[in-house]
C-alpha cells in the first residue's frame, strides 16, 4: 500500500515510522549521543540544566517541524489550484 492509499484509508503512519533516515542522520544521532555523554561526564553538576535545555530545544523543534509540515501542505494545495488554470502558451 502506498502513502496515498494509507492516507485515504485513515492509516497514515506517524512520521518516525516512515523510515526516512539516512546514513548521515544516523551518524549525527550517534555523534550527538557521544557529545551528550562527554558533557555529562565532564561536568556532572550540569546534567539537570542540560536536560532542561534539551527539553526546551525539543519543544522548539516540534513546533518548527509542524509548521514546516503544514506549510508543505499549503504549498501543495496552491500548486493543485494552479494546475486547474489553463496553460498560457506564448504566441509566436
Amino acid at each position: 500500500m502506498d502513502l496515498l492509499e494509507l492516507m485515504y484509508n485513515g492509516k497514515f503512519p506517524p512520521f518516525y515510522a516512515l523510515n526516512l533516515w539516512n546514513e548521515e542522520y544516523a551518524k549525527l544521532v550517534s555523534e550527538y549521543a557521544e557529545t551528550e555523554n562527554k558533557i555529562i561526564e565532564t561536568c556532572p553538576e550540569i546534567k539537570e540544566l542540560f536536560e532542561h535545555y534539551q527539553e526546551i530545544q525539543s519543544k522548539i523543534n516540534t513546533i518548527m517541524q509542524y509548521r514546516e509540515f503544514r506549510n508543505g501542505f499549503r504549498i501543495g494545495g496552491q500548486l493543485m489550484e494552479e494546475m486547474k488554470k489553463p496553460l498560457d502558451y506564448p504566441k509566436e
